[in-house]
Order: structure tokens, then sequence, then C-alpha cells
């Protein structure tokens, strides 16, 4: 028995497999088989399926609509996805305060309430 060149365990020899207890039984055959017919009429029938699939997807297609289609500009990609990602952020940042039992009030309505508080206390 040889020595692999990676390892230090000997190379299986053919003769390991003549020793096994099972027996091996191969056959070959020149004759063409059934066995090859039934899969091409399945790739047959597989590419015929496709291919009408296709062609109602070409009669659903709107020619004047696709001339229609709106496809934007990089810049204006750029734009709607930090538009995206900030609406994003607002809704993680509510439901942040939701959970800490935050009440969301409008900034300016705070500031209008300081400012006529310390009008007051300048009155009295």
């Amino acid at each position: 028995m040889g020595y692999s060149l990676e390892s230090s365990r000997p190379l299986i020899t053919s003769n390991a497999y003549s020793q096994r207890n099972s027996a091996h039984i191969t056959c070959y055959n020149d004759s063409v088989g059934l066995a090859l017919t039934p899969s091409l009429n399945s790739l047959d029938s597989a590419y015929q399926e496709f291919y009408e699939i296709e062609a109602s997807m070409q009669k659903l297609e709107n020619k004047k609509l696709t001339t229609q289609r709106f496809i934007p500009t990089q810049e204006k990609i750029e734009f709607l996805s930090k538009l995206a990602f900030s609406a994003k952020l607002e809704r993680a940042l509510e439901r942040r305060l939701i959970g800490q039992d935050a009440v969301m009030r409008d900034r300016s309505l705070q500031v209008q309430k300081e400012q006529s508080e310390k009008i007051v206390s300048a009155a009295s």
C-alpha cells in the first residue's frame, strides 16, 4: 500500500474494495432504453410551459404604460432613501419613547407655554 503525500494514512487500493462481503453487480447495456425518453419529454413540457407563461406575460404588458413608467434619477433615489430612513428613525424613536411611557408633544407648544409662564411670573 502506498502512502498519501498529505497524510500518513495509507491509500486504499482496489484490493480493499474486492474484499468486501457484499456482491457488487454492474450492468452495461448498449441499447437505448426507455429511461431517456420520459426525461426528454418532461424537459420539453417544462420548456413549453415556460414559453406559455412568457407569452401570457407579454400579453398582459401594456406598451403605453411602459413608456409612461417613472424612472427616478440617482439624485431622486438618494433623496427618497434619505426620506425613508428618516421616517424609519422617527418610528423607532416613537416606539422607544412609548416604551418609556413618554408623551409625544409638539415642541413649539411647549416653548410657547414656557414663554407665557415667564411673562406671568415677570408681571407678578
